[in-house]
């Protein structure tokens, strides 16, 4: 099964397009990473928010460091507002990804029902009238 979605990729995608699938999965996991990092970033507005002390996880400390590479104070609207920012800049990756992806299977398919079209306008009359109607209906659908 692998081999045959590889072969497909190799046959109908990857023409031309080596770039773009390339990128489109680099682009898929930097909105992976940057949703989870976002997600980590509001612990410490939970912690902030509900009083507890402070402790040395990851995304507390990579919130700190946001926050004076940004030179912003260390508060609760601005720890809120980084968070946000990092999920709705990993959404906005995800949406390219989505319309990249979409150009892909757009293009991948159209090859497909081209050469399928191609294929069947340039068989003899004999064939059409060997095969069933059915068959020749299936194979433009």
């Amino acid at each position: 099964m692998l081999r045959q979605y590889f072969f497909f990729l190799k046959k109908f995608v990857l023409p031309g397009n080596g770039l773009l699938v390339g990128g489109t999965f680099i682009l898929t996991i930097i909105s992976g990473l940057l949703s989870g990092i976002g997600l980590g970033l509001y612990i410490p507005v939970i912690n902030y928010f509900i009083g507890t002390q402070k402790s040395n996880n990851c995304f507390n400390v990579l919130s700190t460091k946001i926050i004076t590479f940004l030179h912003l104070p260390a508060t609760f609207l601005s720890l809120l507002i980084i968070a946000t920012l990092v999920i709705m800049f990993g959404a906005l990756i995800t949406y390219i990804t989505m319309l990249c992806s979409g150009y892909l299977y757009l293009k991948g398919f159209g090859t497909i029902k081209m050469r399928l079209t191609n294929d069947l306008l340039n068989r003899p009359y004999q064939y059409f009238i060997q095969q069933k109607v059915g068959k020749i209906v299936s194979i433009v659908t």
